[in-house]
């Protein structure tokens, strides 16, 4: 890109967030993320996973497994989630890693078996779905959040003006309630909160990045 995000934009606030959810195709002969763990070790390098596309989140919480577990699986990208999510279903590709608001009508039309959460903790949206940690792996959280942000030279005043007015229509009950639909967690932070945030998630895909190997090309 042209710009340095960190450098040249002002985090103004967090507006939502949703963590990952690993999803195999129906005819898949796991249940569990164990299950899915132990058969891609007794197979190594047969089995795939799709994404929406390189150096997306779906690509980086596959890349994420691979470390974590210690297991090969190969990564097919997509240009988007839904044409990747398609072939999921169709058995061409055996497991995704997407967003919970992606798949979780999948999952619940029974298309897909969900097999974990990537989060801290279960979400009221999949409540029989364990998580990863609850799965095995400790500290396997990746997601999506959806933020807004300025140009760096905005005046602090402005940007505190965009916060307050953002963060009172994200606490407005229908808008609340339409995002909890979508699989969505309003956040509403602070700027300073949301800063700190895109700093700390920006210097751990940076490590997953380099202990996998990841590219975007």
């Amino acid at each position: 890109m042209p710009f340095d995000p960190q450098r040249d934009l002002t985090p103004v606030i967090n507006a939502a967030a949703t963590p990952n959810m690993i999803v195999v195709h129906q005819g898949f002969p796991a249940n569990t993320l164990p299950d899915f763990i132990s058969h891609a070790k007794s197979n190594p390098g047969a089995l795939s996973f799709a994404s929406g596309g390189s150096g997306t989140t779906s690509h980086l919480c596959g890349e994420l497994l691979k470390v974590s577990a210690g297991i090969d699986i190969v990564h097919v990208p997509y240009k988007g989630p839904a044409p990747a999510l398609q072939d999921v279903i169709a058995g061409r590709v055996q497991m995704m890693c997407d967003n919970l608001s992606n798949v979780i009508t999948h999952v619940r039309s029974g298309k897909l078996k969900a097999i974990a959460l990537t989060a801290g903790k279960r979400h009221a949206q999949a409540a029989d779905v364990p998580t990863a940690r609850e799965s095995g792996l400790a500290g396997f959280e990746i997601g999506i959040f959806y933020g807004f942000a300025v140009p760096s030279a905005t005046p602090r005043p402005v940007v505190q003006r965009l916060n307050a007015e953002i963060a009172k229509a994200l606490r407005d009950r229908a808008t609340r309630e339409r995002l909890e639909q979508l699989g969505l967690a309003v956040v509403a932070d602070s700027p300073e909160e949301f800063a700190r945030f895109v700093a700390a998630e920006s210097e751990r895909m940076r490590k997953l990045v380099a202990a996998s190997g990841a590219r975007v090309d």
